[in-house]
């Protein structure tokens, strides 16, 4: 017996890739070894989904699209992560956000 992955848990673990190092202007920036073993990656809004699922991403995407144009109308995932002034917290807050509509939707399926 299979389960099938939830959105929100997707971006649960999207969100902890953030949560312990986030960036702009690339979907993931690492470390030369040997700091590579004592500093994480870090990702961007995007590479944090893409590059560490390989399920449930086109929905995860989805979600968190519609999630950032309920906050900057006209903004992309890409466009929000990389402006300037923009914030590891305001980022953590856009996953928090994605998180609760992801699981208000699952309750009501």
């Amino acid at each position: 017996m299979t389960s099938e992955i939830k959105v929100s848990d997707v971006l649960k673990r999207a969100r902890s890739r953030i949560q312990r190092g986030w960036t702009q202007g690339a979907l993931r920036r690492a470390r030369p070894f040997p700091l590579s073993l004592i500093f994480p990656p870090q990702y961007c809004v995007i590479g944090a989904l893409i590059l560490g699922d390989s399920v449930r991403i086109g929905p995860a995407l989805r979600r968190m699209n519609l999630t950032v144009h309920g906050i900057e109308r006209y903004a992309t995932l890409e466009s929000y992560n990389d402006a300037p002034g923009r914030t590891k917290r305001e980022v953590l807050a856009l996953y928090d956000q994605a998180i609760a509509d992801a699981e208000a939707e699952e309750q009501r399926t």
